[in-house]
């Protein structure tokens, strides 16, 4: 018998964590400009969400930025100039996060954690 020796090459690929990508596309809805936008992803503010630093086989955010673009997040140009993602909460799929963090309005439509709300 002769033994093969299988090496495998290891690709930036390989250090792509595609649930992240879903989290993201499960909280967070593309907008089509700033101002309606709840949030703004810079490239370091998706690194620092990714945790997608450079390595010294190429850099993983590229990557997700790919992925991301699949699921309809498009990067523009932020008011500061800088590449973005703008997004706004998933409200739908979040409603139980928002009631748990704002308290839920009751049937007199006041808020039960906040009633001056």
């Amino acid at each position: 018998m002769e033994e093969q020796n299988e090496s495998k090459s290891v690709s930036i690929s390989d250090f792509i964590i595609t649930q992240k990508v879903d989290a993201f596309h499960n909280t967070y809805v593309n907008t089509e400009d700033e101002s309606t936008a709840d949030n703004v992803f810079t490239d370091s503010k998706l690194r620092k969400y990714f945790h997608a630093y450079p390595l010294s086989m190429g850099d993983p955010l590229a990557e997700y930025i790919n992925l991301l673009g699949n699921h309809g997040f498009k990067m523009q140009t932020s008011i500061t100039g800088e590449p973005a993602i703008f997004v706004r909460l998933n409200r739908v799929k979040n409603n139980f996060a928002l009631e748990d963090a704002f308290g839920k309005e009751n049937e007199e439509g006041q808020n039960e954690r906040h009633p001056s709300l």
